[in-house]
């Protein structure tokens, strides 16, 4: 899998950009995005989900224009946004059993689909509860649960730790760890220690361009890179 985003600028009324001149390069493996609120960070997901299309420049798969051609990349994608929805009143089982069918799945492949993920992500205990008693960190790797099921080859998590407790976290960490061997895996977070524990490749955004990739590792705490680069480009440098 190769991604090749070049030029991306994504411009909004009053002269506002959420990405510019945005150029990245990515393949297999897991990219980790860190930068403040409205860095554009979001946009670029949403871009590159075939959610909301640019102003101008180009994101290509495996050379196929996503713009141009959206169903190439919905084919092999599961997408997480921030804030995802789902059915209060289904139990884990009923809720990915939908998302199962809607994907393409039926009879006895979807609970061999279903039963292994609410492993991996500690739901099984709660597989026939409604989803409405859930806490917030179980929604969370429900959500997680629902990208997962159709086994996508270009995951695309915004923020998805959030709400997951510290074990939560390094589960979620390991899962990620398996799947990145094969598919492309980019993933937000404002837990600057789990950008630098899961992500093999990392990229500083700030307004709506690159400052740094992957230059970070060996060179000392991602933390304290990031914030030096940061106040870097606030100074001008």
């Amino acid at each position: 899998m190769e991604i090749s985003i070049k030029g991306l600028t994504k411009k909004y009324k009053g002269d506002k950009f959420g990405l510019k001149d945005f150029n990245l390069e990515l393949t297999n493996g897991i990219l980790g995005l860190i930068g403040p609120n409205g860095a554009g960070k979001s946009t670029l997901m949403r871009i590159l989900a075939t959610i909301s299309r640019p102003t101008a420049g180009t994101v290509t798969l495996n050379g196929v224009d996503i713009v141009k051609f959206p169903n190439q990349v919905r084919k092999v994608l599961g997408y997480l946004p921030q804030d995802f929805g789902v059915y209060p009143n289904l139990t884990a089982m009923e809720f990915l059993g939908y998302i199962a069918a809607i994907k393409g799945f039926s009879g006895k492949n979807i609970k061999a689909r279903i039963e292994p993920l609410l492993d991996e992500l500690n739901l099984a205990a709660v597989r026939n509860r409604p989803i409405g008693t859930y806490s917030g960190g179980m929604k969370q790797r429900i959500g997680i649960a629902q990208v997962l099921i159709g086994d996508p080859k270009l995951l695309i998590l915004d923020e998805p730790t959030v709400g997951l407790d510290p074990e939560e976290r390094i589960r979620f960490r390991n899962l990620l760890a398996e799947l990145s061997g094969e598919r492309i895996i980019i993933l937000s977070s404002h837990i600057v220690s789990d950008i630098e524990t899961i992500a093999g490749d990392i990229a500083i955004v700030y307004q709506g361009r690159v400052l740094e990739h992957d230059f970070l590792h060996g060179q000392g705490s991602l933390e304290d890179a990031y914030l030096r680069v940061i106040a870097a480009a606030k100074n001008g440098g």
